[in-house]
């Protein structure tokens, strides 16, 4: 006696195929394709680190996207996931008690090497998942934004020559070591002061002020809305001396530069926008 299932099956497509419009090729060719793999580290290795404090250079995130290595020394789960999902710790709720407290010394190494850093976050996910047990959600709520409006004398914006639009790199650009980038904007940071130079629309430009009110590279701060309504790419180059500010906050020194030197102003809103929610997680086996 013969099931029939493979007949069934093609019986079953025919009939989408009626419905959804599509050729019966194309809904076969997908139903046979198998799901996307995310990319997983080769060699993984997880230690607890029982250092009362962070020892200067032996702590924090190294990516080596050219030999496919990621490390990390002196982190906790929050960081650990602060860091994988490139969002605020504020940004971050629930998990287990010993989420901020215990710290964990990571090493993951990929069978070769990685296309760029966000690769390597994406494997750092699934080295949670499956070491950590780590299971997260994503929620919506009402967050502080920055709105990003026009000044009473209206913008002092230069519009940049057409030499083709700009581009953007993983994670809203790569600014390197210097700094974050989005569009053509860099940051670059010296002992007393700090610039921003390049080219951008006005939304990369309010994109690129959030990546820099975070408290990292990877951690995106406090959003910054475009409500200028102004249209096409601009050059801009701003220098100011930074000043003491919260963190995820903008620096009070470049929202001066921004007024004075663009006329550009900022206003304090409410948002709507997501939080991370840790549902489960345990500690990690030693190896």
């Amino acid at each position: 006696m013969t099931c029939g299932c493979g007949e069934n099956k093609t019986r079953m497509m025919a009939l989408l195929s009626a419905v959804a419009g599509l050729p019966l090729s194309i809904l076969l060719a997908l139903a046979q394709a198998p799901s996307a793999v995310k990319p997983a580290f080769d060699v993984v290795s997880i230690k607890p680190n029982k250092a009362s404090d962070c020892v200067q250079f032996l702590c924090g995130v190294t990516t080596l996207p050219k030999s496919g290595r990621l490390i990390v020394q002196y982190y906790s789960l929050l960081s650990l996931v602060r860091t994988a999902y490139g969002v605020r710790v504020d940004d971050i709720v629930g998990g287990p008690t010993w989420r901020d407290d215990d710290k964990f010394d990571v090493e993951g190494k990929a069978e070769g090497a990685v296309s760029d850093d966000q690769t390597l976050y994406l494997m750092l996910q699934g080295l949670l998942t499956d070491r950590f047990k780590l299971a997260v959600h994503h929620e919506t709520k009402e967050v502080p934004v920055y709105a990003l409006v026009l000044g009473k004398n209206g913008p002092k914006l230069q519009k940049a020559a057409e030499i083709g639009p700009p581009t953007t790199g993983p994670r809203g650009g790569s600014g390197g070591r210097g700094g974050p980038g989005v569009g053509s904007l860099q940051l670059t940071r010296t002992e007393d002061t700090r610039q921003i130079t390049g080219r951008a629309t006005m939304p990369e430009f309010a994109t690129f002020l959030s990546r820099i009110s975070g408290r990292s590279l990877i951690e995106s701060g406090r959003p910054v809305l475009n409500e200028t309504d102004l249209a096409g790419v601009f050059d801009i180059k701003l220098e100011w001396i930074p000043e003491p500010t919260f963190p995820g906050e903008l620096d009070p020194g470049l929202i001066s530069a921004i007024q004075s030197k663009l006329d550009l102003k900022f206003e304090d809103r409410k948002g709507t926008g997501e939080v991370l929610v840790i549902d489960h997680a345990e500690k990690p086996s030693e190896n």
